[in-house]
């Protein structure tokens, strides 16, 4: 709706711009709070179409002093656009819903009298199959019953009558339903936009109260703005008196705070003297076990040596008396072969002597000559069970001497093999452990092994005396001994030092259930494998060596 021809006047409450169109896209001037403008129609959105100073655009309302007449054309622009949604709409849902429900009447009318239809003709075929079964009947029986159904037949025809105006009945009713309904549409229209214009003005009413209490809020908020920046500033003023007050404290704290790092420097500058006095003593003393370690090394070495030179004595003496042994043999043998060479001689001289007697006393005695010979017979007998005896008994004493040596001999190679010998056997107390070390036991021509332990560690050594390469400690190419016992039990010991290739010197950690198994059964054969390749030893000298000298290193 548009308003008088020359417009509600009325004035800006905020500086803006008119726009072009309503969606303020376009500004076309600017104005300024209180300058005058004629406003020509409300175009929906909040916005008016404004003229001012000759320009015609577009506004928000906020910007404008509404006033009533301007609100008149707000509610024509309402009712502009609800009678055009009606009109556009057209039958309401309750009209559609009646005008259904009518049609839904007729459609079950016409139904009805359908079926009734195909009910009179289902009797009336009944009735001619019933008169075609019984044609001969009696004509008055069929009259009867062409009365009957011609009785029924107007009865149906009567009803289809009633039924009809039935309908006309019902439809002059519905048009009357429906003037009526559309009567209560219009009235009900009207109500509805009276209520929206009320509401409308209400609306308004909230919304200029609101503007007016957001414009209170923001001069508020204004005026809070410049009290806190008063406030701020006096903060400001205050915080810089007391950062001149703190000064004064601040190079006070410094000056202590100066003293304590200079007393701590001292400090520490004494506890630095004080440390590096610790690590000297630390290192003299460290020098000193070390000393004392190669001390208690060459005491080791010289009871090794000691040793050593009472094993070569107990070695010559014994070579001497096996020396001996042997004169004493040679003599006792060449006294033997004498002594049966004499033997021999007085055997023959016997025979002979014997021989002799026979003969003389044959010739004086042919009579006796019988008994002479069984005579003879038994000397010569006698004589040769002598000699036997005699060779028997220089047989056994030959043995016993034999005997005797062989006994010595063993008894010294028990002695060997149930003694203990070791290269170290002593406490380290640097380590604070017991420290052992066997000597170098040779169980064939060209291998000997060491025993070790340090505290609860045990340990073994394989030196061979061939080149096998190096002796690797990496997982794909670790060196090897495995040592196969005579019940058929196989061990195996891995290289765990440091890599070697100067010879095969295998150094492995000993379990305590390899030590178990190795005192259970002698040696059989040992297969030594390095990176030039492997050697298989059966030639076991000292087969027993884990039997009798695992003990050495139990403590």
């Amino acid at each position: 709706m548009s308003a008088q021809k020359n417009g509600i006047v009325t004035e800006f409450v905020d500086n803006g711009s008119i726009y072009k169109n309503a969606n303020n896209t376009t500004a076309l001037i600017q104005f300024e709070e209180f300058d005058k403008c004629n406003v020509i129609s409300f175009v929906g959105k909040y916005t008016y179409k404004v003229k001012f100073k000759g320009v015609e655009g577009y506004v928000r309302d906020r910007f404008l002093l509404v006033n009533e007449a301007m609100m008149d054309l707000y509610f024509d622009y309402e009712e502009a656009q609800k009678l055009k949604a009606i009109k556009s709409r057209g039958k309401s849902a309750k009209d559609l819903e009646i005008i259904a429900q009518l049609k839904e009447d007729s459609t079950n009318k016409v139904e009805e009298e359908r079926k009734q239809i195909e009910a009179l003709k289902t009797e009336q075929l009944r009735l001619a199959n019933i008169q075609n079964k019984k044609a001969e009947d009696s004509v008055a029986k069929v009259k009867a019953e062409a009365a009957r159904l011609e009785k029924i037949r107007l009865q149906n025809l009567k009803y289809q009558h009633q039924q009809d105006s039935i309908a006309k009945v019902k439809a002059e009713i519905a048009n009357a339903e429906k003037l009526k309904l559309e009567q209560l549409k219009q009235k009900r229209i009207q109500d509805s936009l009276a209520k929206v214009k009320a509401e409308a003005v209400r609306l308004e009413k909230i919304r200029l109260q609101n503007l007016k209490y957001q414009r209170q809020q923001d001069s508020i908020a204004k005026v809070k703005a410049e009290i806190a920046n008063a406030e701020k500033l006096k903060l400001e003023q205050l915080k810089q008196k007391r950062i001149q007050d703190s000064l004064a404290k601040v190079k006070a704290e410094a000056a202590r705070l100066e003293k304590i790092r200079l007393q701590n420097l001292k400090y520490q500058r004494q506890q630095d003297s004080i440390a590096k006095v610790k690590a000297e003593i630390a290192r003299t003393e460290k020098l000193k076990l070390e000393q004392l370690k190669q001390k208690r090394i060459q005491d080791s070495i010289a009871k090794v040596k000691a040793e050593a030179a009472r094993l070569e004595k107990i070695r010559l003496q014994n070579l001497k008396y096996q020396r001996q042994q042997d004169s004493i043999a040679k003599v006792k043998a060449e006294i033997a072969r004498t002594e049966k060479l004499k033997l021999e001689q007085i055997k023959q001289k016997r025979i002979q002597d014997s021989i002799a007697k026979v003969k003389a006393e044959a010739q004086d005695d042919a009579i006796d000559r019988a008994k002479q010979i069984e005579k003879r017979k038994q000397l010569i007998a006698a004589a040769a069970e002598k000699q036997r005896l005699e060779t028997i008994e220089k047989q056994r004493i030959t043995d016993s001497i034999a005997k005797a040596q062989s006994s010595k001999a063993a008894s010294q190679d028990q002695v060997y093999h149930n003694t203990c010998h070791y290269f170290i056997n002593e406490y380290d107390s640097f380590n604070h452990q017991q420290l052992i070390i066997t000597e170098k036991y040779f169980i064939s021509e060209q291998l000997n092994i060491e025993l070790l332990r340090e505290g609860s560690t045990t340990k073994i050594h394989f030196n061979f005396a061939e080149d096998l390469g190096c002796v690797d400690y990496v997982p794909s190419r670790r060196s090897t001994v495995r040592v196969i016992l005579e019940n058929d039990q196989s061990l195996t010991f891995y290289h765990s030092g440091s890599l070697d290739c100067n010879f095969f010197s295998l150094k492995a950690n000993l379990s305590e259930s390899y030590i178990s198994l190795l005192k259970q059964s002698p040696i059989k054969s040992i297969n030594l494998k390095a990176s030039k390749g492997e050697v298989l030893l059966t030639d076991i000298n000292y087969k027993t060596f884990f039997i009798e000298k695992l003990k050495c290193i139990e403590y």
